[in-house]
């Protein structure tokens, strides 16, 4: 792919692994760079249920997102954030991240601000959740998001092994859209079931804490596997 490309063009146009985060860490950035990551996601606003982690404000983690910034940008990585949840991060604090080289923003429907989709930048990975309406992937590209986040697994099944009716409930998402459709690893989705994945019409997978573990060394580990699947 040209390098001429926007950096969400360059890896949307093609299966790529994300990986979020189990913290704002420049090393488990660089751990996931090293493993192959095709791009990162950091997190404000929130508590994250996978990792346990709680994310502050831009202004109390820009010292800790700053050198991850950095890191991605001197690998060529996309960088992406999850803004916040019921607390969202302004838009001016986005256009600060868009001008350090964030591409993407990725938040539940019932979180995102209207401005959010008017934005010329960052892309919007608008993310669906068990309870939206059948349909919802095809509306959400007629309002004008860039990709849509597969997060259809209720909480009480996480961790638990990837099912069929997983697969179908994918398939169908892929069947309303056109925009690539991202599915994190909210199942413990193992590196051998990926290419099955992706014949679901799924563009991309986005691995996080219950598959890369919370330190570097098993991120790092989890990345170049899950990168070698995503290949192959």
């Amino acid at each position: 792919m040209s390098g001429a490309l926007e950096p969400w063009l360059r890896i949307s146009c093609a299966p790529f692994l994300i990986v979020s985060l189990p913290d704002n860490d420049v090393d488990l950035a660089k751990a996931a760079i090293d493993g192959g990551a095709h791009a990162l996601k950091v997190h404000l606003n929130v508590e994250h249920r996978a990792s346990g982690s709680c994310y502050g404000d831009l202004g109390r983690e820009w010292d800790r997102l700053l050198p991850i910034l950095e890191a991605a940008r001197l690998a060529g990585v996309v960088m992406g954030v999850m803004p916040g949840a019921d607390v969202f991060a302004s838009q001016e604090d986005i256009q600060k991240l868009v001008s350090h080289g964030v591409s993407f923003i990725d938040a539940y429907v019932p979180h995102l601000p209207v401005w959010a989709l008017g934005l010329a930048k960052p892309r919007v990975m608008a993310a669906l959740g068990p309870d939206d309406r059948p349909g919802s992937a095809m509306i959400l590209e007629q309002l004008g998001a860039d990709a849509i986040e597969a997060s259809i697994v209720r909480p009480e099944f996480y961790g638990q092994s990837l099912k069929v009716s997983d697969l179908m409930t994918y398939r169908t998402l892929v069947n309303q859209t056109r925009l690539p459709v991202v599915v994190p690893t909210q199942k413990a989705i193992r590196p051998e079931e990926v290419p099955t994945l992706l014949d679901t019409g799924v563009r991309g997978l986005m691995i996080g804490a219950i598959v890369t573990g919370s330190t570097p060394d098993s991120l790092g580990r989890a990345t170049a596997v899950y990168r070698r699947a995503i290949d192959h």
